[in-house]
């Protein structure tokens, strides 16, 4: 039994929610970043101000920057305050991925609803996860956050340590100071975007194994899952391309890659193969392909670029030779756009 109208309208509402929570933590991280940063930047500026005005030279040198208490002091502080942004968004995931593997586990249950006959209620073989199977999902979400962002205040702390040895060519020492500091918030933003890759990435996988586990007890009304994408200009073409395929239960995923937020439909049996009364109707999945060449010829650039829309346009590819199979060592494996240079 495909995914009916009420089906997506399910997987819509789910989607909405579980970017409201992705947009929550963005901002959280976002606000924290900003105030410490400009905390440290405050610090640091008073700091370099004082040993540019007593160097001989433009900029300090190495001996006079390491010999600084105050300015070591500092790099101190500036690490253990990235140590407790990493701790922040831990806890920010743990949250966010609890929320969002309840929500995932009644939105499957309502999505199995809507592929029923109207009145005909087999929501019995549907078991709602406990409440320990959601924390330990959450649980494991922060675990892995903490575990990719461990080597983040080191990184950075190195990486702006650097920029404050190196220093600044120009004869201005405010326009010295400034410049190397813009280089420091660079790094700072680095990790911030690191930090929100992270996140993303474990909340919806939280939500993903959520889904999976809930379709897990309605096996017996289920024959497999759908790959459903959002299919907007936001979406890369490997997840266009996998919209709408199906997999056997036992098949984790959707294994998109960092940060995407494609999404596991379950798929009923035949209303047959239930014993069930009435015709079926037909699938209201959309054609991926179908859709994307209805857009405006902007919006197929903005997605596949010129060289990937060319030999489409020209048949020199399949609209299934977009995305790949790819394995990450320490993570899980992933799907991800076939590159332009493979393709010819």
């Amino acid at each position: 039994m495909p995914p009916t109208p009420a089906t997506l309208q399910a997987v819509a509402a789910d989607r909405a929610a579980t970017d409201t929570r992705l947009d929550q933590v963005t901002r959280d991280l976002t606000a924290a970043w900003a105030t410490s940063w400009a905390a440290q930047d405050a610090q640091l500026t008073a700091i370099l101000a004082g040993l540019v005005a007593a160097a001989a030279a433009a900029w300090p040198t190495r001996r006079q920057l390491n010999a600084s208490f105050r300015l070591q002091i500092a790099f101190a502080g500036l690490q253990f305050t990235f140590v407790r942004l990493a701790d922040l968004a831990a806890a920010l995931i743990e949250t966010a991925a609890q929320e969002a593997a309840r929500s995932a586990a009644a939105a499957q249950a309502a999505m199995i609803v809507s592929q029923l006959p109207p009145g005909v209620g087999l929501t019995d073989g549907v078991a709602a996860l406990a409440d320990d199977d959601i924390t330990d999902l959450a649980r494991r979400a922060r675990k892995a956050a903490a575990e990719t962002l461990q080597s983040m205040p080191g990184q950075i702390g190195d990486a702006i340590r650097g920029e404050v040895i190196r220093g600044h060519r120009s004869t201005d020492p405010r326009r010295a100071i400034e410049q190397v500091l813009n280089g420091a918030q660079q790094h700072s933003s680095a990790a911030l975007a690191r930090t929100l890759l992270v996140a993303r990435t474990e909340i919806m996988d939280a939500h993903r194994a959520a889904a999976q586990a809930t379709q897990d007890t309605a096996a017996d009304l289920l024959s497999g899952w759908a790959w459903i994408s959002r299919l907007d200009t936001d979406v890369c073409p490997s997840c266009w391309a996998l919209h709408g395929t199906t997999y056997p239960l036992s098949e984790p995923g959707p294994l998109d890659h960092p940060a995407g937020r494609c999404r596991r439909v379950p798929v009923l049996k035949s209303w047959a193969d239930l014993g069930l009364p009435g015709t079926e109707p037909t699938d209201a999945t959309p054609d991926a392909e179908a859709v994307f060449r209805a857009l405006p010829r902007a919006d197929q650039l903005r997605i596949m670029g010129p060289g990937r829309l060319h030999l489409l346009d020209t048949g020199q590819v399949a609209w299934t030779d977009l995305a790949r199979r790819r394995d990450n060592p320490g993570w899980r494996p992933s799907y991800t756009v076939v590159p332009l240079k493979d393709l010819t």
